[in-house]
């Protein structure tokens, strides 16, 4: 079970402040909470923390959501007529490899064997991507498009590129329903919001004709973005991604706390507060004690499902081994 915000403050307050009457302590509090939940996602694949996403008909790129930080596994399925459907794994390979010497060009393979049967089908481009899609124009005006007419007046930063591959800065006032930008741009490179009502949809522009590329939460600021790159051949219905959650801060009373295991949480809001009163020691042990509990907590989730190593002898050719080799 997941907890909000305000439920968690309720319950974990005396850890950090003697008590939530007044602004300043939950303030002190939500601030605490924001560093445990960031410090308890990224040190491991909890409960709560490894969601499905699916891509339908992904051709090139996939981009994922600003509330996941990474593919962990993934597979992908086609109709391949007669009522049958195929499908399998995919191998995913970090940007490290693409810095790797290939024994061959392993992107002439032939179609569907690439399909999780070699190392060639989804390459990770890193982080920091500030839209979901690139636009299909070669250049583009930019519109700003507010769900909530009391973020009109709020502002906005856009830096990117123009046709010349000059740098460009822009502070952009929102009006409500749009407002479009006479800047021409051929990329957009950084894009900061501050906390608004709604979100916020930007549009890449060209003559007449728009394309929706970005639409970001009340919540979210700074965009970052992790992209990945596929195949374009042959195509196939959809992915399924398992993605690793990204840390993102709680503002309002209603938002999930990921990490939701109080005791862990308990534990982890401690050891932040001896880690601020520098003595690790006793940091470091309620930050172990955390994690042990968020173990456990694992160990449950999985039920009676077992790790086996299985080695196939003939496979592995161990009968045609001789002594020295």
């Amino acid at each position: 079970m997941r907890i909000t915000l305000g439920e968690a403050r309720q319950q974990l307050y005396a850890s950090i402040v003697p008590s939530i009457d007044n602004q300043s302590n939950i303030d002190r509090f939500n601030s605490y909470l924001n560093l445990a939940q960031e410090r308890l996602i990224n040190s491991g694949k909890w409960n709560g923390t490894i969601l499905p996403v699916r891509f339908y008909s992904p051709s090139g790129m996939i981009t994922l959501p600003r509330r996941f930080t990474s593919a962990l596994a993934a597979k992908w399925s086609k109709d391949s007529g007669g009522g049958s459907r195929a499908t399998g794994p995919i191998k995913i390979r970090n940007g490290w490899f693409t810095y790797l010497t290939p024994i061959s060009d392993l992107w002439t393979a032939s179609y569907w064997p690439r399909y999780g049967y070699n190392d060639t089908f989804f390459d990770d481009l890193g982080d920091g991507f500030v839209t979901f899609a690139n636009p299909t124009f070669p250049t583009f005006t930019i519109k700003l498009e507010i769900e909530n007419a009391n973020d009109a007046m709020n502002q906005v930063v856009i830096k990117g590129k123009d046709q010349n591959n000059n740098d460009v800065t822009m502070n952009v006032t929102l009006v409500n329903p749009s407002v479009t930008i006479n800047q021409i741009f051929s990329t957009i490179t950084f894009f900061q919001k501050p906390i608004t009502n709604g979100s916020i949809n930007l549009y890449a522009v060209s003559g007449t004709s728009e394309e929706k590329i970005g639409s970001y939460e009340s919540t979210e600021t700074t965009a970052s973005y992790h992209r990945y790159a596929v195949p374009n051949e042959p195509s196939i219905d959809y992915l399924d991604v398992l993605c690793k959650i990204r840390f993102v801060p709680c503002v309002y009373d209603t938002d999930e706390v990921i990490v939701s295991n109080l005791g862990a949480l308990k534990n982890m809001l401690t050891s932040l507060r001896f880690e601020d009163e520098a003595d690790l020691e006793r940091s470091e042990m309620f930050f172990m004690k955390a994690l042990q509990l968020l173990n456990g907590e694992s160990r449950e989730v999985r039920g009676g499902s077992q790790w086996k190593l299985n080695i196939d002898k003939s496979t592995m050719q161990f009968d045609n081994l001789w002594p020295g080799r």
